[in-house]
């Protein structure tokens, strides 16, 4: 199993369209975090884009960070790793300073 993290502080319309702070995904092996993005936006897609008038794998792939095992993903570039049972992925907003 491969958990998914939303943070729900940040992440409003995403939270509210899974309806929850985390859940756990089931991932076939050999999924890709590609797999699992495209699985989100089947499953809550369409309550995501009433939400927020905004496509779901579009806005997770082209303006949230995604983290793998606490590590960065540089998106798209690395869409195609394979995940693993035990994997955590992590959905936030980016953050900056200044």
């Amino acid at each position: 199993m491969v958990k998914l993290e939303v943070d729900s502080s940040r992440l409003i319309p995403l939270r509210e369209a899974v309806g929850t702070k985390s859940l756990i995904m089931e991932v076939p092996e050999g999924n890709t975090v590609n797999d699992m993005i495209l699985s989100l936006d089947e499953k809550f897609g369409s309550a995501f884009k009433k939400i927020s008038g905004k496509e779901l794998y579009n806005r997770v792939i082209t303006r949230y960070s995604v983290f793998l095992n606490n590590r960065a993903l540089w998106l798209p570039h690395q869409l195609n790793i394979t995940l693993q049972d035990g994997d955590e992925i992590k959905i936030l907003l980016p953050s900056g300073g200044g």
